[in-house]
């Protein structure tokens, strides 16, 4: 049933806007590309209103790693904390704006936290902000509120989101179905670290001016009290990592604590980003994130660090890379060369495989560092 709203004008009466239909599905999703503020300013329980950037239109999600788009979500965005935010838009006349539409979503986020990758992600915004004629990091400067952002440390947190399952996705339609809405209260009141919402967007128009309406559905006081807590986590150190963040899954803690054990023997650093734990390499005076473990215990390689380290910068050196560490070393999915591909750590009685793998990254840190500052051969002193 549809409404009209009214509109109280200052001493002239009242103008009323009857309820109108979207024109086209491409009509809507037109309109939110364009104004990403209409998804909401809501804070979610995350110490902040809202603010997004639209990373792309129509984007490609695969079934396995490396492998073909098998589905498109209708938008991606990101907010100020590095969440990225799958959006699906249905108008209330497609009648799969329901079950359908919740299935759908859903399989998105599965494959999205699997097989996307940042580096990925960060070329696609690129290419957004360029066919909008802007540049990218203007506009995460602008997400940021910061004349100087750390955009690496940005993406590192996007990575650290996507790797420990930290989504968010939201179904908008001109009318949101109290059936649809109770599937959603219901699901984000379950999910701990990913988010599903609904937003009802209900326009009016009066002949010359249009109205949209929200209604936000799904973020109930329970549902955010929970997320908020798992998502300001801030950790010191691996003690606290294990028991606050880290999900049994590809790896155990016992394993864990025996790869990082052997870092330090690399002249490597670990430290603790978002629900990560990062792995940085000494590349001359400085350090770069070549490693991270994600919340279930695997080691993903991140190919957009490799690329920055003098040796590494072609995409045939960082395949080489990766068909090296698999040939040599253990099992690793086929990768991009911009990709972060992800290998399970040894069996703790399997000496063999960690005998290799602690020969490949001593290898590697070695290299890295006599790239940057050859060693004198006489002294032996870089």
């Amino acid at each position: 049933m549809s409404q009209s709203l009214f509109i109280l004008n200052k001493g002239a009466g009242i103008t009323k806007m009857p309820q109108v239909a979207f024109g086209s599905e491409d009509e809507f999703q037109a309109l939110l590309a364009s104004f990403p503020e209409l998804l909401t300013d809501a804070d979610f329980g995350e110490q902040g209103a809202r603010r997004w950037v639209l990373v792309g239109r129509e984007v490609a999600i695969p079934n396995q790693e490396g492998g073909a788009a098998q589905w498109s979500v209708d938008h991606v965005y990101l907010d100020q904390d590095g969440v990225l935010t799958l959006v699906e838009v249905k108008r209330a006349s497609d009648t799969r704006a329901r079950r359908q539409v919740v299935a759908q979503i859903l399989e998105y986020a599965a494959n999205a936290t699997n097989f996307w990758r940042v580096a990925d992600i960060s070329k696609l915004f690129e290419a957004t902000c360029n066919q909008s004629g802007t540049l990218a990091d203007i506009e995460l400067a602008k997400l940021l509120q910061s004349d100087s952002p750390n955009l690496e440390g940005f993406w590192q947190v996007v990575r650290s989101n996507l790797g420990s399952g930290r989504i968010r996705l939201i179904i908008v339609a001109d009318a949101i179905s109290a059936e649809l809405a109770r599937i959603v209260e219901y699901l984000n009141d379950q999910l701990t670290q990913a988010s599903i919402l609904a937003l009802e967007l209900k326009p009016y128009y009066d002949g010359a001016n249009r109205v949209l309406v929200p209604r936000l559905i799904g973020a109930s006081s329970r549902a955010t009290a929970s997320k908020s807590a798992t998502q300001t986590l801030s950790v010191a150190n691996l003690d606290e990592w294990l028991s606050l963040i880290f999900t049994p899954g590809a790896s155990s803690a016992e394993q864990l604590k025996k790869f990082l054990d052997l870092t330090s023997a690399w002249g490597a650093k670990i430290d603790f980003v978002g629900q990560s734990i990062v792995v940085d390499f000494r590349v001359s005076a400085e350090y770069m994130r070549v490693l991270y473990v994600r919340a279930d215990g695997r080691v993903a390689i991140s190919g957009y660090m490799l690329a920055k380290i003098p040796g590494f910068e072609s995409d045939q050196a960082r395949l080489a890379f990766f068909d090296k560490f698999r040939d040599a070393v253990l099992d690793l999915p086929k990768a991009k060369p911009t990709s972060e591909p992800a290998f399970l750590l040894p069996a703790l009685d399997n000496s063999d495989a960690w005998s290799r793998l602690d020969l490949f990254f001593l290898t590697f840190a070695k290299q890295i560092q006599e790239v940057v500052a050859p060693v004198d051969t006489l002294s032996g002193k870089p």
